[in-house]
């Protein structure tokens, strides 16, 4: 038998189709009556850990686990098996329905990536950050607008200046929470008790050539700053961007305002790609750099 290549994809209409993300990984789909999926992410990304899953042929639910890797691995279960199941009548080769890179599955239907709102089945989730402290982590929710404007009237007034609405406006909390759009703007709230202590969020951009590409934004409620609160949020709308097929995230830090969230984007694994010099003024009129950091979630 030949050497399995790294991302390579094996399977005909009438067999079995094997899915590998690496060489030392041989996960099956199986044409009747049971599909695995199985990847072993990137070790120089271990908090993309390494999921599996396996469907029974009768499965008739949604999507099972609560990491959004478990949901994913569900999408492209279901979508190996329609294309290889006679039943289904598909005349497409499973490479147009699965592709592989050599850091991790990605597989959706004709090339097209998954509505975020897809991939939000395991919230609200608990999350404890570094000093013990245990959140809820979930979606924001129309309900939210009272809690989510105390919470950024909480934020330093030289902190929100940075913020590219003034979230200390009633209506621009209102247009946020009645405008709730996931595929477009998911934002992912952290509560203790029924308190906001933080907000993040992933910008898709949807369309034409950026499509592919998202933008992540976080803000930390002061007292919840250095507990590893801003990295939690970002690494969970990073796994959902990475399930949902985006291939890189954008992040745009103001140097020396912002180190929190720069510190946290670093240790996710973004990187500095440009600086423009005094691009932005801060409320004293000092000028700051705004920095551009980015992602690769997977190769483009």
């Amino acid at each position: 038998m030949e050497p399995r290549q790294r991302g390579q994809i094996r399977g005909g209409a009438t067999s079995c189709i094997s899915i590998s993300s690496s060489s030392s990984v041989r996960p099956a789909v199986h044409r009747r009556w049971r599909i695995g999926v199985t990847a072993r992410h990137d070790v120089q990304r271990p908090h993309m850990g390494h999921w599996q899953t396996g469907i029974g042929e009768q499965t008739s639910g949604g999507p099972t686990g609560t990491s959004a890797w478990q949901r994913r691995s569900f999408v492209i279960a279901r979508t190996c098996y329609k294309c290889v199941n006679p039943v289904s009548r598909r005349g497409a080769s499973v490479h147009e329905y699965v592709r592989a890179t050599d850091r991790r599955i990605r597989g959706c239907a004709m090339g097209e990536l998954l509505p975020t709102r897809l991939l939000l089945g395991g919230y609200p989730k608990a999350l404890t950050l570094t000093d013990g402290t245990t959140v809820t982590v979930r979606p924001l929710q129309p309900t939210d607008q009272a809690a989510l404007l105390a919470f950024f009237r909480s934020i330093p007034t030289e902190d929100r200046w940075w913020l590219r609405e003034d979230v200390s406006d009633p209506e621009v909390i209102r247009r946020w929470t009645v405008d709730l759009d996931y595929d477009r703007v998911l934002p992912l709230v952290a509560l203790v008790e029924d308190r906001i202590v933080a907000d993040a969020t992933l910008h898709r951009r949807g369309y034409g050539a950026r499509h592919h590409l998202g933008e992540l934004r976080v803000v930390v409620a002061p007292a919840y700053r250095g507990r590893g609160l801003a990295y939690a949020l970002l690494l969970e709308l990073c796994e959902i961007a990475a399930a949902a097929g985006l291939a890189k995230l954008e992040a745009e830090i103001v140097a020396r305002a912002q180190s929190g969230a720069l510190e946290a984007v670093e240790q996710l694994g973004f990187r500095l790609v440009a600086t423009i010099p005094e691009h932005l003024v801060g409320p004293d009129g000092t000028p700051h750099d705004l920095l551009f950091l980015v992602y690769p979630l997977s190769e483009v």
